[in-house]
């Protein structure tokens, strides 16, 4: 066999090699298959991972090498995942643990190399060979069609995860063709990007730290998909680590009302027992019940207005609705703290909680969107953004400039930080003299001109029609629905939000039968892979969409519904990662 890259390796590769490079690789085998349908545990899987080695000239493009197929195209294939590559020294450790001989494509991958490793591979070096030039995108998290090929257990997909020799994707740059004996250039990252191994450590390790999780998240070149999961799984570990402070409620002290603008009225809450109040995220809520002549005990949560507990107090800041309804719940309240709360008045206050907050991995610059109202939990990220250092951006729309709250502590706020900037704009013409932060006008395509749109993340929270508006402007303009945080004080519709479609105001008690624990869970908490990870709870996990089975969980009691389109084994059985409750559950757990 001619080995072409002999020949002229760098004929079509102009870049220059890193001084660190590690040793180049050889292309062993080449292998593709057809998906087919296999039986499994009684039931008929389609799968494309039984592969053989092909012989001649093959070319990989773009979405993969040809004649090559995937059944679950949610998984696999695709431009981040265009080609599976698995290293010889992976193959010598699981024959020496299985005690079997192993041949090429065993492990579904598409090009079997020699000299590469998951310590030795970043995330983001290049592969070269000829014209075709590979860029390494992220691990291959294998689900059970895995034990397939090998005649093992379910579990040893588990077992492949947690020993870190997963292999690797690499997307393709350039086109081209290849055959097996071809020497492929490792060209590494010029950047500090995690090892495949690392990067498989962060997001599956329970013991992983959010330092672990930001430097995975911060790979070089990484898919839009792989950064919602690190942000989710770090998600998960801060509400973790910022604890429930106290269960169910207890009683407050209303010590100041400050009136913050035309109808909106600031109320500051400190504990009747003087206990120290817990940690918070800026962006998160606390709930408050009431008792009100017409409804009784009434429950309404309300975003926390500062990122800081001055003096061991919280800072609530609510607009005076009026009733669209004769019983509207959220008026009722509105007005009763408006007219009836004065200070000295005790309220009862449920520890601070949901998921609208910054992702503390995500170092990119942020752009935040209010309406009216909606400016409470991103004056909180705002005033958190102050310290943090992060390029921030609030635009803030009211109707008129009388509407507008906190307007000085964000003027003071940009004067005393050069990364911080803020936009008022107001639909009326404006009652005093403008700021040089004010415009007229409504938030618009126009506006977007101003913004660094490339990077940032986008974080937004006011009425509805301002959230559907705003949302539509940012999906027009390309802005992935990764980057878009929204945080709706009314459900949206179901085209609009995953979980509130079925479930606003839904609350069921799910029980973890082993541990012991029995929560609520509401909508904004998310899956029950979510729900047990902010309790403290560590289960087993790996691909968070349903396929791998990592997760597998059992139903001892309730009903639950999926997320993704999925088909558990059994009826009584569950995929926790991208499942929500419908009525009160418990789970073996």
């Amino acid at each position: 066999m001619i080995n072409r890259s002999e020949t002229n390796p760098h004929a079509e590769f102009t870049g220059r090699r890193q001084s660190n490079q590690s040793a180049d690789a050889c292309i062993t085998s080449i292998n593709v298959s057809k998906v087919a349908n296999v039986v499994f545990k009684g039931k008929t899987v389609p799968t494309g991972i039984f592969k053989q080695a092909v012989s001649g000239l093959v070319h990989i493009g773009m979405n993969g090498v040809e004649d090559d197929e995937q059944a679950d195209l949610r998984c696999h294939g695709g431009p981040h995942k265009a080609v599976y590559i698995y290293g010889l020294p992976g193959y010598a450790y699981w024959e020496s643990f299985l005690g079997r001989k192993l041949t090429s494509g065993t492990f579904g991958e598409n090009l079997t190399v020699d000299n590469l490793t998951e310590d030795t591979i970043r995330i983001g070096d290049l592969l070269i060979c000829g014209k075709l030039v590979m860029q390494i995108s992220e691990p291959r998290i294998s689900c059970f069609k895995l034990a397939m090929t090998l005649n093992e257990d379910p579990g040893f997909s588990k077992t492949f995860l947690e020993d870190g020799r997963v292999g690797f994707y690499a997307r393709v740059l350039h086109a081209g063709t290849v055959m097996a004996g071809d020497r492929l250039i490792h060209e590494p990252v010029s950047t500090l990007s995690p090892t495949i191994r690392e990067f498989v450590r962060a997001c599956y390790d329970p013991n992983a730290t959010l330092a672990a999780l930001k430097f995975a998240r911060n790979a070089v070149d990484l898919s839009p998909e792989w950064q919602a999961l690190l942000s989710k799984r770090a998600s998960a570990l801060t509400l973790a680590r910022q604890g429930k402070g106290w269960s169910d409620f207890k009683a407050f002290t209303v010590t100041q009302r400050e009136m913050e603008a035309a109808g909106i009225l600031s109320l500051y809450l400190t504990p009747n027992d003087g206990a120290e109040l817990p940690a918070y995220l800026p962006g998160q809520h606390i709930s408050l019940r009431a008792e009100l002549p017409e409804y009784g005990a009434l429950v309404r949560p309300y975003s926390l207005s500062s990122c800081q507990t001055v003096a061991n107090t919280f800072r609530i800041t609510v607009k005076r609705m009026q009733a669209i309804e004769e019983k509207n719940q959220s008026a009722s309240m509105s007005r009763y703290l408006h007219d009836s709360v004065q200070v000295g008045d005790e309220l009862q206050v449920k520890a601070p909680g949901g998921r609208f907050f910054i992702d503390e991995t995500d170092d990119s610059p942020r752009v935040l969107f209010a309406g009216g109202v909606g400016v409470t939990p991103l004056f909180a990220m705002f005033e958190h953004a102050a310290a943090s250092h992060c390029t921030t951006t609030l635009v803030y729309a009211v109707r008129n400039d009388s509407e507008r709250c906190f307007q000085h502590a964000i003027e003071a706020l940009c004067k005393k930080h050069s990364h911080l900037k803020a936009i008022f704009l107001a639909e009326a013409e404006f009652e005093s003299r403008p700021s040089e932060y004010t415009k007229q006008g409504r938030i618009d395509e126009d506006l977007l001109t101003e913004l660094d749109l490339e990077a940032a993340s986008f974080f937004l929270c006011g009425p509805l029609g301002f959230l559907d508006e705003v949302e539509g402007i940012l999906k027009h303009a390309g802005i992935p629905e990764n980057r878009i945080h929204i945080e709706a004080f009314a459900a949206r519709s179901k085209n609009t939000t995953r979980l509130a479609f079925e479930t606003a105001g839904a609350e069921y008690t799910v029980t973890f039968y082993k541990s012991g624990l029995s929560v609520q869970w509401t909508p904004d908490q998310g899956t029950l892979l979510d729900l047990a990870e902010a309790n403290g709870l560590r289960p087993p996990f790996a691909c968070r969409a349903g396929t791998c089975q990592s997760c597998t969980t059992t139903i001892l009691s309730g009903s639950v519904d999926y997320l993704e389109l999925v088909d558990p084994l059994s009826p009584e059985e569950t995929f926790i990662c991208c499942t929500i409750p419908i009525s009160d559950v418990v789970l073996d757990l």
